[in-house]
């Protein structure tokens, strides 16, 4: 049916009911969704998991409050990580890279310079032709989507730092919901809660084994050493202070995730 952004258009003039979208997509209904995608935000998913169980309703309801659309909750899509054609700079500078940004998201896009890359938007479905004419040769994508849209046919190097964490959301027109009655809309919200948060389990499994299947494919591991971690965790601190300042989304969203991810970490002694 296109894009996200062409099914969400269609969505609003009754052509579809709904879609499952990814996070990027959420920012038009609610900008503080996008707090889970914030640069080098997490390090492992027992930190992810931690802070979802505190958020994830609250991301619900935003979404929900801040436009026309019903959302049942929050599957996981996996962590993004560095995937080129090239090897990956030591001291972690990509500024000779061709890094893809996906059109109009201006969260990736402010992240992304936010590194010293100079991105290259293309919608999603001209990335393998991109990679393929070297239009670009770096994507950052959750191993799962590398696979399933063969980006990984076209590239040669990983890196194994979780850069951002993707996630999803199925969602349908508020309109054509609230056509069915308080105690069906009830049942609905329960089934479908129930149906995601299974999906969203299953999605973590199978993160982790297509990232395994990226090494089987013959990708070379170019990890970073101990210099680069530092230097992406010190820009990934920039980039999040960068979208406060250009009110892409709330100081509070971003100061209570970063606050309770502290406290997190200092109990877990990291």
């Amino acid at each position: 049916m296109g894009s996200e952004k062409i099914a969400m258009k269609k969505i609003r003039i009754n052509q579809l009911q709904g879609a499952m979208v990814a996070n990027g997509i959420l920012a038009n209904l609610y900008a503080d969704s996008q707090v889970y995608a914030l640069p080098k935000l997490f390090n492992t998913t027992e930190e992810v998991d931690v802070i979802r169980d505190k958020f994830d309703q609250i991301i619900k309801q935003g979404v929900e409050a801040g436009g026309d659309m019903v959302s049942f909750g929050i599957t996981e899509t996996g962590f993004a990580y560095i995937l080129s054609t090239r090897n990956i700079d030591e001291k972690g500078d990509l500024s000779t890279y061709k890094v893809w940004s996906p059109t109009g998201n201006e969260q990736i896009a402010l992240t992304l310079k936010s590194i010293g890359v100079t991105p290259i938007p293309l919608n999603i479905g001209d990335v393998l032709t991109g990679l393929q004419t070297n239009l670009i040769d770096t994507v950052i994508i959750p191993p799962v989507v590398a696979i399933t849209l063969q980006w990984h046919t076209q590239v040669n190097f990983y890196s194994n730092v979780p850069l951002m964490y993707i996630y999803g959301t199925f969602i349908i027109s508020k309109k054509e919901f609230n056509k069915i009655s308080l105690d069906d809309q009830k049942i609905v919200k329960e089934i479908m809660s129930s149906v995601l948060a299974k999906i969203d389990e299953k999605n973590r499994k199978e993160s982790v084994s297509a990232f395994e299947a990226l090494k089987n494919q013959g990708l070379k591991d170019s990890s970073p050493p101990e210099e680069m971690l530092k230097y992406w965790d010190k820009k990934g601190e920039d980039a999040r202070r960068n979208v406060i300042n250009k009110n892409i989304m709330s100081e509070k969203i971003i100061d209570s995730v970063t606050q309770e991810l502290a406290t997190f970490r200092k109990v877990k002694g990291k």
